[in-house]
């Protein structure tokens, strides 16, 4: 809550007196914005399939996230996010700079020291006193106390604030950016984990359909109804399934490797999975250009940051302009004379006075010229924002609308279409009315048609996400 000081009187007791003030950043709706972002409900975990020629691809163990189940660790995406948000260093370096924004901000609140002045003067020499027939002096002891008023009369310090606090909203919305691009980043390594470890069972499915074709073409062998050469192009296939499934393997490890870098010391375990599923629940329409850029630019964290950069190079300029005010101090003192070596009493007395400065040559022109020439680059680079915000966005929808038209093919009915052609040929081939050649051709179709499935499906999880991102917040459910 911005803090108020409002001044009725101006006395020794309200002088004394010290505030504290402090100031937080306005809260703002902002994609990522905390510990627990907004577009990374449980509910984002799309259902399980239970059906369909990709169910086996995406079965996903019925473990709750943080949880032991057989010394396995599952995390669904929001405990990826929560955990890589929490876990970034560079996120907490951010933070302590709204923290120092906001400690600049206090010390410009926070009102002046009064100044406290103790000396003696008119002092003798040693040996040489003062008396009536050689009179000087007389030594006296001078206690003054002053208190600095240009801050309140000239509005330096409300000038100070309103600079301090705009540089508080800046650092907060820059902390919120940066939290945008770390989510995004945390999303992307999971769905490519989810796309790797379906790449990696169907690569296995694969690996299994050519042992069995190996299995039937040794019977066959056997049999005589076919040459050893044909075993042998098998058994070539089946070499080449077994390095695809090792790839597979090895491109899930790294991907898990990347997840555990990003989560921090506490995941280092080989025992950590992502569960999920890229199953689609729903797949909505993209919003417009207009409504998408209107949501950017009320909602992108840097947007926002750039606007209030500007606002705060305004609030610098009026600052500078205020401090080329004189310095004024009003001065309040107290004297004791000792002049009883002069045959006189000791006196007490008081004085009153006012210490000012004369702007007569420096009146803060370079600061003042700074600030402007500092407002003016913040425009600039406003403007530069804004131009980038356009191209992200538009990308970022175009990436989307192509992502949704290759999901929304009618590829289900295709995949079972290859599904049920794949198991009939090899049936055939099995009693003989099929060649080796069209077995491996219907396998090696329907394995195409699955990973192409595959990975539509991931880049569609991640082209919604990377618009939400491209826009600042979940316009995309």
């Amino acid at each position: 809550m911005m803090f108020r000081q409002r001044w009725m009187a101006i006395g020794l007791p309200s002088i004394v007196a010290s505030c504290s003030p402090t100031y937080n950043p306005p809260a703002a709706s902002l994609f990522g914005q905390g510990a627990t972002p907004n577009f990374a409900r449980e509910t984002e975990t799309s259902p399980k399939a239970t059906s369909g020629p990709l169910a086996p691809l995406e079965a996903t163990p019925p473990t709750s996230p943080g949880n032991d189940a057989g010394g396995i660790v599952t995390l669904q995406l929001s405990d990826v996010i929560r955990a890589s948000v929490l876990g970034d260093p560079r996120i907490a370096a951010s933070l302590e700079n709204v923290r120092m924004a906001q400690g600049d901000f206090t010390t410009t609140a926070l009102l002046p020291n009064p100044g406290l002045s103790i000396g003696q003067t008119l002092n003798p020499f040693p040996g040489a006193g003062f008396t009536q027939e050689r009179p000087g002096g007389p030594p006296q002891l001078d206690i003054g106390l002053s208190y600095a008023l240009d801050g309140i009369l000239f509005g330096k310090r409300t000038a100070a604030m309103d600079s301090a606090r705009r540089a508080v909203d800046v650092a907060a919305a820059e902390r919120a950016d940066l939290v945008r691009q770390r989510v995004l980043e945390a999303i992307t390594d999971y769905y490519d984990v989810l796309q790797a470890k379906a790449l990696f069972e169907l690569a296995k499915e694969a690996h299994g359909q050519v042992k069995t074709l190996e299995s039937i073409t040794a019977q066959r062998v056997t049999l005589g109804s076919v040459g050893t050469i044909e075993l042998d192009r098998v058994r070539l296939a089946l070499l080449a399934a077994h390095r695809d499934m090792l790839r597979s393997e090895a491109d899930v490890d790294k991907g898990m490797a990347r997840i555990r870098a990003r989560l921090g010391p506490a995941f280092a375990r080989p025992s950590l999975e992502v569960g999920g599923s890229l199953e689609l629940a729903t797949v909505p329409d993209a919003p417009s250009l207009t409504d998408a850029m209107a949501a950017a630019e009320a909602s992108r964290p840097d947007v926002i940051a750039a606007k209030r950069d500007v606002e705060r190079a305004a609030a610098d300029i009026k600052m500078e302009r205020r401090n080329a005010y004189p310095n004024l101090a009003v001065a309040v003192g107290y004297t004791r004379q000792f002049q009883t070596s002069l045959g006189v009493p000791d006196i007490n007395a008081w004085g009153v006075g006012v210490d000012t400065t004369l702007p007569l040559f420096n009146r803060n022109q370079g600061a003042i010229a700074k600030a402007e020439a500092a407002h003016r680059q913040s425009i600039a680079i406003r403007e530069a924002v804004l131009l980038e915000l356009r191209a992200d966005v538009e990308q970022a929808l175009r990436e989307y609308k192509v992502a949704r038209e290759v999901v929304t093919q009618d590829v289900l009915g295709t995949l079972s279409a290859a599904g049920a052609a794949r198991e009939k040929v090899l049936e055939s081939y099995r009693l003989g009315g099929k060649t080796l050649i069209e077995v491996l051709d219907a396998q090696n179709a329907y394995r195409e048609a699955v990973r192409l499935t595959i990975e539509a499906r991931a880049g569609f999880w991640k082209a919604k996400h990377s618009l939400n991102a491209a826009l600042g917040k979940e316009v995309l459910q």
